[in-house]
């Protein structure tokens, strides 16, 4: 029976568009940045904002100014088109000044957003606003007739005005206000000085102390350090930077306990400054959460979030953590082994983990099935960026009706002649958004863009037929009428709508001469993860703004992107499109589960390590930021201690290197909870299944959860998916290790 089936009918262009030079249609007039005319130059930005700034404050106007039934029913819709507008420009802003190469470009988005945060801030405390859709949301004859999108903005919109403590006494919002700015300062010296506090490690006598390090990094250690020039080898000195790749590859080769003890409690160091920077943010997180009238941060920061409650968290987390554990333990015992065998003793530090797992790969390797031929090519080889592009394209096709088609790009429409622009195309409902593509590390000449592999959100989709004429329309500057689209509604109703558009940047290896960029296992992961992300954006077409897209509550935002992770860990999918880029040969099954179990070695203790610092994030946001006696190192050792099969212990200060606890502050569970939600869709309705049978899942899913975006409350699509386990909506969370599957 055949399993999986390969389409081929976009293959051509996306093989060899993204592994071969791009193209530009220069027939057609030059555009700027996006298709957006006004970006064509850096200034045009910069009168974008302007534009931006003026045509929002004419609205704000409006909705201030609204007293008849007639006009408090467009407030909105109104206050979502000035978010639109802000949004087209900042987020336009925030691309180009993490990406675009050209300094000039990015100085002017970092003006732009600087001016437009600051207008921003204003609006999300302006009384008039609050009032006026206040006023709205609670008039008689107008809240019987709001649409489910409609209420759901406008309670968004307010709990947002009632986080900014708009409607408390002057003095107490005074104090409100200084209390941000010390969690901003705080949090933002804490990230600055997030690194160990011990710089580097000197070992004497380093071809003795460090044995089993590889001999040219010896070398090359010895040979950095000038006083060893006149000294035997026996009496040179090797410094280690704790913040080094040496330093990892020391920690995973060197034989001597002690060598490893001593780099890893440096690399692990912190001094009493860093902990009482991170504890001074905690402590007046928990004091703002008090002005609020919240018992902790985390209750106030997770009342309008999917899990509700911090307690439903520690529910949610524990016993995951007791479920997982069991197989974290079998995952010790092979590391146990490891070390009985090469020296006696069996117990595992936190500085053995990486040392004696180059001893458990071989046992695992014995597992899979031997390869068909001797000299079998390595896996990257059969994933071009384009033959992976492809088997996106063919899932996307089964799950939704829907394929990803090349398209050429404008001159100015791109920053850098790497992008690649795809249309989102459906078999019936014809082309549904843009992505851009900009996969590949810079040339070394050029400026650093972002590093770490991202989705930006250019433009969300929403209505735009019901909008009000542009006050000054002449200036207005982010306008694409090209990427605009008229749908008819099942009752024949003529309605247009602007298309999302994204951005998917990565920083895969750069093409060579006759090579294209060849993905690992992790970067198809990479991959993959992204486009559930832009899918998403492309999928959740709301009327409003405010909820299209990945504009979800944090703890379902990462569904799609981690329920795609999973056609890219599944060795018949990956199959279905690996192709050797010279002999178009298929990739060996074999090979693919051999490189997979690599990769998954120590997955359980990964997991148990992920569920510890979610609980710690829980802990440190909790009412014990409260106490006088808060202290994030005993919290730290506590956990560690209850919950790891290799505990932290003192002195390790590990805490001060996890920024998370500002950017993702009593959140951090959040990726735990959405691959539970992303494996449990996955298993019921995809894995083991021919690919020609994924149609119902897939438009079920469309339908029930992603079509909506921020728009429903993801629990009801997730119970109607059959996916809600009885009990769970209500916080009986009883976690099955198969929910980290």
């Amino acid at each position: 029976m055949r399993i999986f089936y390969r389409t081929y009918t976009t293959a051509k262009s996306l093989i060899y568009g993204f592994d071969h030079s791009n193209h530009i249609n220069h027939s057609i007039k030059n555009t700027g940045l996006f298709g957006y005319d006004g970006l064509d130059k850096p200034q045009g930005l910069i009168k974008a904002a302007a534009a931006c700034i003026q045509q929002a404050t004419f609205i704000v106007e409006q909705v201030c100014n609204a007293d008849s039934p007639d006009e408090l029913r467009k407030t909105i819709k109104r206050t979502d088109t000035i978010s639109d507008i802000l949004c087209s420009v900042l987020d336009s802003a925030e691309f180009i000044r993490n990406v675009h190469p050209d300094s000039q470009f990015v100085d002017a988005a970092n003006t732009v957003s600087q001016a437009l945060n600051t207008f921003l801030s204003q609006l999300n405390t302006h009384q008039g606003l609050f009032k006026a859709l206040h006023k709205t949301i609670n008039h008689p004859e107008i809240s019987k007739d709001l649409s489910e999108q409609e209420r759901k903005v406008a309670t968004l919109l307010l709990l947002d005005f009632e986080k900014s403590g708009i409607d408390m006494p002057l003095e107490q919002r005074k104090r409100f206000i200084e209390l941000n700015d010390m969690i901003l300062k705080a949090g933002q010296t804490f990230c600055e000085n997030s690194l160990p506090s011990q710089k580097i490690v000197s070992f004497e006598d380093p071809y003795r102390t460090l044995e089993g390090t590889p001999s040219p990094i010896l070398d090359a250690l010895c040979r950095a350090t000038k006083s060893n020039i006149t000294k035997s080898r026996k009496n040179m000195k090797a410094v280690i930077p704790t913040q080094s790749e040496i330093a990892q590859i020391i920690m995973g080769s060197a034989k001597s306990e002690l060598a490893r003890r001593d780099l890893f409690l440096a690399i692990n160091s912190g001094s009493r400054e860093q902990v009482q920077v991170l504890e001074e943010m905690l402590i007046k997180r928990g004091e703002l959460a008090s002005l609020l009238g919240k018992k902790s941060y985390a209750h106030m920061y997770l009342a309008d979030k999917m899990v509700e409650t911090p307690e439903n968290v520690e529910t949610f987390l524990s016993t995951l953590a007791t479920a997982n554990r069991p197989y974290a333990d079998e995952q010790l015992q092979l590391l146990k082994n490891a070390k009985r065998q090469k020296f006696g003793s069996d117990t595992i530090n936190a500085w053995d983990r990486f040392y004696f797992t180059q001893y458990i790969a071989p046992m695992i390797e014995m597992n899979v099935k031997p390869f068909t031929k001797l000299h079998t090519p390595p896996l990257s080889e059969y994933f071009s960026v384009g033959t992976t592009f492809q088997g996106l394209s063919d899932i996307f096709k089964a799950l939704y009706g829907m394929h990803l088609q090349l398209e050429d790009t404008i001159p100015g429409e791109t920053w850098h002649s790497d992008v690649r622009k795809l249309s989102v195309v459906h078999e019936t409902e014809g082309v549904i958004g843009t992505i851009y593509c900009d996969l590949f590390n810079r040339e070394s000449n050029q400026i650093r863009k972002y590093e770490n592999a991202a989705h930006f959100t250019v433009r969300c989709s929403r209505r735009i037929d019901n909008d009000e004429p542009i006050v000054h329309e002449q200036n207005w500057r982010m306008k694409n009428p090209k990427s605009e689209k008229v749908v008819t509604s099942s009752d024949g109703k003529k309605m247009c709508y602007q298309l999302p558009i994204v951005v998917l940047v990565t920083s895969f290896n750069r093409p060579e001469k006759g090579i294209p960029s060849l993905l690992s296992l992790h970067d198809i992961e990479t991959l993959f993860h992204e486009m559930g992300h832009a899918m998403h954006s492309m999928l959740a077409q709301t009327d409003f703004q405010h909820i299209s897209g990945t504009r979800v509550a944090i703890d379902f935002v990462e569904v799609p992107s981690i329920f795609m992770e999973y056609f890219a860990k599944s060795p018949e999918v990956l199959q279905s499109f690996g192709r050797h880029y010279k002999t178009n040969e298929t990739v060996p099954l074999s090979l693919i589960q051999s490189s997979q179990n690599k990769q998954a070695l120590l997955e359980a203790l990964d997991s148990q390590n992920q569920i510890q610092m979610a609980m710690l994030d829980q802990k440190y946001h909790s009412d014990l930021a409260n106490s006088p006696n808060f202290d994030t190192s005993n919290i730290l050792y506590d956990i560690s201690s209850r919950v790891n099969p290799i505990p932290v212990c003192a002195p390790s200060k590990w805490q001060i290197q996890f920024t998370h606890l500002f950017t993702y502050g009593a959140s951090y569970y959040s990726y735990l909870w959405c691959r539970r939600w992303a494996s449990r869709l996955y298993r019921q309705n995809f894995e083991n299944r021919n690919m020609e049978s994924w149609r119902l899942g897939g438009e079920n899913l469309r339908h029930e959860v992603l079509g909506f975006g921020g728009g429903r409350d993801p629990w009801i699509g997730l119970t109607k998916l059959g996916v809600v386990y009885e009990g769970e909506r209500d916080g009986k969370l009883i976690s099955d290790h198969k929910d980290l599957s």
